[in-house]
């Protein structure tokens, strides 16, 4: 099983992503939500997830700040950017900052998603274990 922790704000966007990652054959995905980064900080540590999906627009965070933000308080994990905003040079900055993936809204099916979930994790550990 693999721990995954969104943090999302959008109900429907939630859903979505849920539905994304359910019944796979391969791997069992367990999803917590939160709505804030500062949330996150705490179920980060009950909850232990092998990856942090974030979308960029947050209640206490946007844009730049928030992959500061979430590269600050996740440093040791790999972190994907979901987001609705279409941004070749944020993306660029992102993955330079330390995000795995930047994938955007709308052009992401289950297949897409759950890959790009696999390999945050597999090139976050070869990080790891070269350092």
């Amino acid at each position: 099983m693999q721990n995954i922790l969104l943090i999302e704000d959008n109900a429907a966007d939630v859903r979505l992503f849920q539905e994304y990652l359910r019944d796979s054959s391969t791997v069992t995905y367990h999803v917590s939500n939160t709505d804030s980064l500062e949330k996150a900080r705490h179920l980060d540590q009950l909850f232990s997830p092998e990856v942090i999906v974030v979308d960029l627009s947050l209640p206490d965070s946007s844009g730049e700040e928030t992959v500061a933000l979430a590269t600050q308080y996740f440093e040791n994990k790999p972190i994907v950017i979901l987001t609705g905003l279409d941004d070749l040079e944020l993306a660029k900055k992102s993955v330079k900052e330390g995000i795995q993936d930047y994938l955007v809204k709308g052009e992401i099916n289950q297949a897409s998603l759950r890959r790009a979930i696999q390999y945050a994790i597999e090139r976050h550990r070869s990080v790891q274990e070269s350092e």
